[in-house]
């Protein structure tokens, strides 16, 4: 994936996903996993249920899949990525570090 197109899927996501204010220094939570099959939230199994925080990166293996609900809207990471979850002026996105990911809004 060109650097072009990560920086629009990092301000698509901007754009759809605001996070929900959090509190002082604590890490304030981005999103949800709802589903996944061969991937690392945290270098560990990210389990459904699991809290996505800014900073926290998803590997992706051949045949993987996680999908976060972030807001109102679902991230999906797809096979053979990596992405990396932020906050910018209390705005959340994603930096596709490589890879593909969807992004499905009601």
């Amino acid at each position: 994936m060109s650097a072009h197109r990560r920086q629009f899927v990092a301000i698509l996501l901007a754009a759809l996903v605001a996070a929900p204010p959090g509190s002082g220094s604590q890490a304030k939570p981005l999103g949800v996993v709802l589903e996944t099959r061969n991937a690392t939230l945290r270098a560990t199994d990210g389990l459904p249920g699991t809290t996505v925080f800014a900073g926290d990166t998803v590997v992706t293996d051949h045949g993987g899949r996680v999908r976060v609900r972030m807001g109102d809207a679902q991230v999906e990471v797809m096979p053979e990525s990596v992405v990396v979850f932020e906050e910018l002026d209390s705005v959340a996105g994603a930096t596709v570090v490589h890879g593909t990911v969807g992004v499905a809004t009601p």
